[in-house]
């Protein structure tokens, strides 16, 4: 993986079944809470084991419990950032300061997992604590 360019990859989404979930069919609720894919899509994904529910494959007519686990396994392609060098304003032991590029969300969001001001900043310096004091909006250009 090169800087701001991550090679697609494979990703699962989970959510635990939620209360108002309980008792209503996994079909139902992707096709009305979740914005991810059409109708028939999505049974597509149900009947191809693409979405599971606790790590098994269930059919369309599957009822929701408490405590089930859903599991959505997708090949993920991040959109792209601008190639902007993440320059460095102060850093010693106890702090870093970075300008961080207008196209670059802070941390794991949305559409990006790896393209994120967090993860480039622990690959390139090897942080694995970092704590973000302030969290910017994606199209937001500023120092943190």
């Amino acid at each position: 993986m090169t800087r701001f360019q991550v090679v697609p990859y494979y990703y699962t989404f989970t959510a635990f079944c939620k209360r108002r979930w309980v008792g209503k069919k996994l079909f139902d609720i992707l096709a009305s809470e979740f914005n991810f894919d059409n109708e028939e899509m999505i049974k597509h994904r149900i009947t191809n084991g693409q979405i599971k529910v606790n790590s098994s494959p269930v059919g369309l007519d599957y009822t929701l419990r408490d405590s089930d686990l859903v599991e959505h396994h997708v090949h993920r392609h991040e959109l792209p950032v601008l190639d902007e060098e993440i320059k460095t304003v102060f850093e010693d032991d106890q702090l870093l300061v970075v300008n961080k590029p207008s196209s670059l969300p802070v941390h794991p969001c949305g559409q990006f997992h790896h393209n994120t001001l967090a993860k480039i900043l622990y690959n390139e310096k090897n942080i694995s604590n970092l704590h973000v004091i302030h969290r910017l909006d994606r199209w937001v250009f500023l120092i943190l």
